[in-house]
């Protein structure tokens, strides 16, 4: 008959269960770390994207209105634009405009 003793006591942590412990710990902080340091670094890429966009559209609108028959061209493919789109499209790019307006 197995002694039911055997089984009522604490079972003790050997130092290669800590060290494994330890080291899933440091492993679970490097990830951390290298998840963050990633996402910092598209924080800054996505940024200097939206600077490159933000100074290609101030040169593209400058190119337009300088350039009258270009302007016609383009004011005439917008309002086809606009006027191929649905009521509720509509009200979606009013109220974008209206935000981009307000910045």
């Amino acid at each position: 008959m197995p002694n039911t003793n055997d089984n009522n006591k604490p079972k003790q942590l050997n130092k290669w269960d800590i060290c494994i412990n330890i080291l899933t710990i440091v492993g679970l902080l490097v990830a951390i770390f290298l998840a963050n340091s990633a996402h910092q670094a598209n924080l800054k890429n996505s940024e200097k994207i939206n600077q490159l966009l933000v100074k290609y559209e101030k040169t593209l609108n400058s190119a337009i209105a300088g350039d009258p028959s270009t302007l016609k061209n383009y004011r005439k493919n917008l309002k086809q634009a606009v006027a191929g789109l649905s009521p509720q499209e509509k009200k979606i790019l009013e109220s974008v405009l209206v935000l981009s307006t307000a910045q």
